[in-house]
Order: C-alpha cells, then structure tokens, then sequence
C-alpha cells in the first residue's frame, strides 16, 4: 500500500456531512440517490453517534505549514466554528490579514463545514481585530441531524475500502460513489454566488450546490460540491486530498490533488460524471469516466490551467503557478 497521509486533526464530532447514496461494488456505476432519501423514509431517526470516533489525524495540509501564533488562532476559530458560536472577541490579538488567512486554511482544510458562509464579518480597530462574526445556515439541531445522515452514508464506504486493494483502486471507489450520489446542477450561476442577504437566500438548494451537505444530502452539486466531497471522504480515508481552483476549459472550476508517495496527481469528479460530460449537467447516469482520474501535470493541463495562488497562500503541491 502507498504511504497515506491523512489531512484532519480534530475529531468531527458536530459537523461534517455528506450522506450519499446506494454504495457500488467495483466497477458498477453508482445509483443517483441521496442521503435526502433517509431523512424522507424517517425524519425523526435518531441516527447512532457511535460512527463519530476519534480518529488519529495527523496535521491538516495548510494547517502544518503556518506559523505557532497562526496555529494558535487557527485552532481558536475551529473550536468556536465546531461549537456553532455566533461570535469571537479577539480584542485586538490578532490583524486582519493573519485572521483573513488563518480562515482561508480553515476552509481549505475543512471540507466538512458545509453550514458555515465562507465570509467573516470583522469588526476593527485600525488593522487589529476586536470581533468575528460567523454566520450559519443551519442551528445547531439541524447540523446534527444531517451529520448523523451523513455518518450513515459514508461509514459503508470506508467500511469497504480494506477489502479493495490498492490506493488507486481506493480512490476509484470513492470517485465513483460520490459521482453516483450526486448530479450536476444546472441552475448556478458562477458569477452569482450565494449571499445570505442577496436575491438568493432563500434558495436552499442553490447555497448547498457548492458544498459537501448539497452533493450528499440534497443529490446536487457544481464543481466545488463535486471537490470538496471527494476530499471529504479521501481525508477521512486517511488520504492527502486537497481542493484546487483554476480554471478548465476557460471557465472557473475546482477539482482535486492527491498526493502519494511524494507524487502529484489530479481528480476531476465533475469531469467524470457522465451526466455532466455528456450534456452538461442534470443527469447521473451512466458508469463514471476515469478521464480525469489520478491524472497527470501534463494531462491536467490540455483543458486544465493550474491554479493559482490563493488570496493568502494556501499551500499547493506541485503548483508553479504558485
């Protein structure tokens, strides 16, 4: 077995989600269902919490690389971010480009806050920071109703991943069910993205499209759903999994990196999904692509532009434009 490197350190205890659907044997196409099935079939099920167990988690990607005050910071918010806290008082410790940073890598390393908006609201004085606000989508009661869908969807698939052999073929397995449980959706639009105090903001359906609860959950996902819930399940798996945004096909897009046995290789769900290949979204059927899968720097780059380096950093292997 290729040496793992596994991308989380806190046990995910509240908040993590991904319910996905019907698990696949080897080389089967996965059936478009959703974890939303569950919840239908029984929406006062008091799902077991035994699935969320420690894990001995080494450091998140971005998380290794930032210094000890960083770290510090970083730790602070992900326990307030776990807790659902509205607020935090930083009273002036930290400036706003550390805080603005440190919550990049957060969302980066954090696939699993799918009820978090990926904005702060940051009152200052000068360039210090006296308060963070959070905003969420769901209470804290919601959030732990679909964890607990997305604890059931996902244990099947690590479950299975021992009894299947190589890395690769783990890999495969996890790209093919996320592609199964999810489909395109059709109706974002990418220079439109969701605002909680926008025209959008009761549409449910269009502010879960990008995450981890909308792929799994709600069965619809554009690229950033498709990349962070792969990542999701890969770290869980004990994988270096990571999102990166770029752009394909001169459109902006995400896809994922892995990382094995110091070796670069690139992941595009969405590109596989054969719904979405063949014509551009809405359907799910069919038996998932390997195109796009475990892919090199050189294949990545006929339709696919690197990306580049993000606003604050965020490290990513083999990345030259970066």
């Amino acid at each position: 077995m290729l040496k793992k490197t596994i991308s989380l350190l806190l046990v995910l205890g509240l908040l993590t989600a991904l319910p996905g659907c019907s698990l696949l044997g080897q080389g089967d196409a996965p059936a478009a269902t959703s974890g939303a099935d569950l919840l239908a079939d029984d929406p006062e099920a008091d799902f077991s919490s035994d699935t969320r167990k420690a894990q001995a988690f080494t450091e998140p990607a971005g998380y290794a690389t930032l210094n000890a005050d960083e770290k510090k910071l970083y730790d602070r918010l992900m326990f307030e971010i776990q807790a659902l806290e509205p607020v935090t008082h930083l009273n002036g410790d930290a400036q706003q480009d550390e805080v603005n940073k440190v919550f990049e890598y957060i969302l980066y390393d954090h696939p699993e806050f799918f009820y978090l908006y990926p904005k702060l609201n940051l009152q200052t004085d000068g360039a210090s920071v006296q308060k963070i606000t959070y905003t969420y989508y769901m209470t804290a009661d919601e959030v732990a109703q679909a964890q607990d869908v997305i604890d059931q969807m996902v244990r099947p698939i690590i479950d299975e991943l021992p009894s299947i052999g190589s890395d690769a073929e783990q890999l495969r397995y996890i790209h093919d069910n996320v592609i199964g449980i999810a489909r395109y959706y059709t109706d974002y639009d990418v220079n439109k993205p969701y605002d909680p105090n926008g025209a959008m903001k009761d549409n449910e359906v269009y502010r879960d499209c990008s995450n981890i609860y909308g792929a799994l959950v709600r069965g619809e996902a554009v690229c950033s759903g498709y990349a962070r819930t792969f990542q999701y399940i890969a770290n869980l798996a004990g994988f270096y999994c990571i999102r990166v945004i770029g752009y394909a096909d001169n459109v902006g897009h995400e896809w994922n990196l892995v990382k094995m046995d110091d070796q670069v290789y690139y992941i595009d769900p969405t590109y596989d999904d054969p719904g979405y290949a063949d014509d551009g979204g809405g359907t799910s059927a069919g038996t998932p692509r390997e195109n796009y899968f475990m892919i090199n720097e050189d294949t990545l780059l006929e339709d696919h532009t690197l990306p580049y380096k993000t606003k604050y950093g965020y490290p990513i292997p083999g990345n030259t434009n970066g």
